[in-house]
């Protein structure tokens, strides 16, 4: 698109016509006099923020990303100064300004790139990666990636094997059509090398690690040579343990076996590996060593091996001498005339980072290796290299995300409480998938150190409640959560899933979970919810509507309003209008829960991430809960949804707060049912302030 002056001025003049005609549209009439020019401000700012991405941006795109690039260049560059200058480690941040109709991201799309890779490479990484990204050879390019915009020139594509920013349809795998590939395309081996199913379950059922010997080329034995592996042991025989990408066709959903040219070329790579790692004559693959569902349900005893074999899972990597990693894209790359830099970009990119098992496979070790053509990379090495570049545009430009990656993984090993290592997985998995959705909660069982047995034998679907049950306490801001949450008594406040989904994901595409906070207060699990003693506020709106914005007044004559949206990130938290009155109306009373302290709700400047200050108001992040009973001084209650409750200043300049209290409220405050406006567009009533109360919040 070439804007001259006068396109630019059209391409302008139609933006703030848009913008204009959204006022006119919110505040029809000649009865809105009552709504000033401060207000409007705010609406507009709203509009504009929900709606950025269907309007037409009159820049340039290459002038867009230009822009974009120099100004996270001179913020990065700016935090590296203030970091000499205090002497003091900065939390890692990637700042990034690209927009997801981009340049790059479109450019991407049009190359072959799957919607799915592209809505994560977004989301991780700067405008600068991703320039890399696009001048990079793509992955896995026979792959065909088909979407909705492609879908009317390949008629025979159904829905079903379409691609979305959420799902890869090449890698959602069946049981029944999966395939087992050669280590060549030209292989012509017939030969498959199988485990010997009892002697499996004989070394599972002794609580050991079935690990596989070294295949030399002119082995030619039928079955499996195993060692049993003792984790209990103090001198553990080293090994080494495999994770791969199943839709590189390295697994087998049929039995326990591979073929003979696979398992060579797995024994080339460990012997290969460098330095103390090149003697190790033994490795673990699941593949061979957690028999498969087939087997465990034609056979009680295969059954309870495999889930022996489950429990085994976070020995298997935490123990092991090193992680190999193997990717098809990486395997077929050479590290040849490489910066670490680079080659730190080509792994964190690769589809091995976009599965939920490769997750734990990587956060556990010890040591990780990333298997290229002409090496296995030491990943802590190559991050410690990286990190003493004197390069300054790496530094400025690629270096920032890729060390915010890095510490996403194998940070992991260093989180010490089950709040901090939650935190990071939340984080991690929003940009994950898995095509067995009841996996998650045995993948988070094993990162969390619970009860992997358990889950393994509860139904699928009730698997995620059963993980949470076991928690005896957990993060209090859940109850303030954005994320999509369980609709179960006692667990109302508990995500469905911390993975890609279209239950997780923001306005702007990207995963709720970003900014959940690595640190906080735990709150104790009960039969009745979780036990947290906060502020709240409690009031009734009787049969009326319950809209946002919803007006409060306490006792103290303090004016509120609570802005809500859609917990599934459709609708943007405060939109105008969205109706909860199906949600609420169960309840005689209701509260809001102020994720606050007493410092922070009298105004205290020194609050933390839970408010904003904006001049005249103050916002809380909240939730909002119908109450069930009060108990012994306990109220009990359900989380209905998060929510943002401003308080205003007495002497507001907020036209719709002034009109609220000259048209709407009456004189004197009364504790009591809603109120609302002539005309039934703004709704109110008037509530208490309960300082310090204790809640049991289901």
């Amino acid at each position: 698109m070439n804007l001259g002056p006068d396109g630019a001025a059209a391409a302008l003049s139609s933006f703030y016509t848009s913008c204009a005609t959204h006022i006119r549209l919110t505040h029809p009439g000649d009865d809105d006099a009552h709504i000033n020019d401060d207000s409007r401000q705010r609406r507009l700012h709203e509009f504009i923020n929900t709606f950025q991405n269907s309007i037409k941006n009159p820049r340039q795109r290459g002038i867009t990303m230009a822009t974009s690039i120099i100004m996270e260049s001179v913020l990065e560059s700016t935090s590296v100064m203030l970091e000499r200058l205090i002497n003091q480690h900065r939390s890692i941040k990637i700042r990034s300004f690209h927009d997801t109709n981009g340049l790059m991201e479109r450019r991407l799309r049009q190359d072959g790139w799957c919607p799915s890779e592209i809505s994560r490479l977004h989301g991780q990484f700067n405008t600068s990666c991703l320039y890399f990204i696009y001048q990079s050879p793509r992955q896995r390019p026979t792959e065909i990636h088909n979407d909705k915009s492609t879908q009317a020139s390949h008629l025979s594509t159904s829905a079903s094997v379409l691609c979305t920013p959420f799902v890869c349809a090449n890698k959602q795998l069946s049981d029944t059509t999966y395939q087992t590939k050669h280590a060549n395309d030209d292989c012509d081996c017939q030969d498959m090398v199988a485990a010997n199913p009892d002697e499996l379950c004989e070394i599972l059922e002794q609580g050991k690690i079935p690990l596989i010997l070294l295949m030399e080329e002119n082995d030619s034995y039928p079955n499996i040579m195993f060692v049993g592996c003792d984790p209990r042991e103090t001198n553990l025989q080293p090994y080494v343990a495999i994770s791969h990408v199943w839709s590189d066709g390295l697994g087998n959903t049929k039995e326990n076996s591979l073929p003979r040219c696979q398992l060579r070329r797995l024994s080339e790579f460990v012997k290969e590996l460098p330095g103390q790692y090149s003697d190790t004559l033994l490795f673990w693959c699941d593949t061979i060593c957690v028999p498969t569902d087939m087997a465990a349900q034609s056979s009680k005893r295969m059954k309870n091996a495999q889930t022996i074999a489950m429990t085994l899972m976070r020995d298997v990597y935490a123990k092991a001498m090193t992680v190999l990693v193997l990717d098809s894209w990486l395997w077929n790359n050479s590290t040849e005339d490489k910066s670490d830099t680079e080659i730190l970009m080509e792994i964190f990119t690769c589809p091995w980072n976009t599965r939920l098992w490769t997750y734990q496979e990587g956060a556990l070790p010890e040591s990780l290796h990333f298997q290229f053509s002409d090496q296995a990379y030491n990943l802590d090495a190559g991050m410690a290299e990286a990190n003493k570049s004197k390069n300054a545009i790496e530094r400025l430009t690629l270096l920032a995300p890729i060390r915010v990656r890095y510490q996403s993984l194998r940070g992991f090993r260093e989180k010490q409480t089950a709040g901090q290592r939650l935190a990071v997985i939340a984080t991690e998995l929003g940009h994950r998938m898995t095509s067995v959705a009841a996996d998650e909660s045995l993948c988070l069982a094993v990162l969390l150190d619970l009860d992997v047995e358990k889950i393994v034998n509860t139904e699928d679907d009730l698997r995620i409640q059963e993980l949470w049950r076991m928690m005896p306490t957990v993060p209090r801001h859940l109850v303030f959560t954005t994320l999509a949450t369980l609709d179960v008594k006692g667990l109302r406040w508990a995500p469905k899933t911390f993975l890609k989904s279209p239950l997780n994901v923001s306005m702007h595409g990207n995963p709720t979970v970003e900014g959940w906070p690595s640190s906080g207060d735990f709150a104790a699990q009960t039969m009745y919810g979780i036990h947290l003693k906060e502020i709240g506020i409690l009031f009734q709106f009787g049969s009326g509507r319950f809209t946002s914005p919803f007006f409060l007044r306490d006792q103290d004559l303090r004016y509120y309003t609570i802005s809500f949206g859609n917990d599934l990130g459709q609708k943007k938290l405060g939109q105008v209008g969205y109706d909860m009155s199906d949600r609420a109306g169960s309840f005689q009373s209701l509260a809001v829960i102020l994720n606050c302290s007493s410092n922070d709700f009298e105004g205290d400047y020194s609050a933390g991430w839970t408010m904003t200050d904006t001049s005249d108001s103050f916002e809380f992040i909240a939730a909002l809960v119908g109450i069930i009973k009060v108990e012994g001084g306990v109220i009990h209650c359900q989380r209905i949804q998060r929510c943002v409750v401003t308080r205003y200043s007495e002497d507001t300049s907020n036209g719709e707060i002034r009109y609220f209290r000259e048209n709407i409220l009456p004189v004197e405050w009364r504790y009591g049912m809603g109120m609302s406006d002539r005309q039934y567009r703004y709704y109110a009533a008037d509530g208490k302030i309960l300082q310090e109360q204790d809640w049991y919040v289901g």
